[in-house]
């Protein structure tokens, strides 16, 4: 581990981290589980909260919602998917 620096912030690691595994266990998953997941969380995870929170608000306009979600636009696809 030569020449890598730790984060200022230890938990913006460890949340990267997290991220990275909460996204690979909710696309290996079918919609209904990955709908609660995000339920059952209390952070978010690269916009997932801000995704369940407008999940009844999805309209053609959808595509406005995209500049409230700081990252991980794979779960916005993967939700509006379901939703198509």
């Amino acid at each position: 581990m030569v020449g890598l620096q730790k984060p200022k912030d230890q938990s913006q690691f460890t949340d990267a981290l997290d991220e990275q595994a909460t996204f690979q266990k909710i696309t290996s998953t079918s919609s209904e589980i990955v709908i609660a997941e995000i339920q059952k969380r209390d952070e978010c995870y690269g916009g997932l909260i801000v995704i369940q929170q407008r999940m009844e608000a999805f309209i053609d306009g959808w595509f406005v919602y995209l500049s409230e979600i700081p990252s991980c636009y794979q779960c916005f696809h993967l939700l509006l998917d379901f939703r198509l």
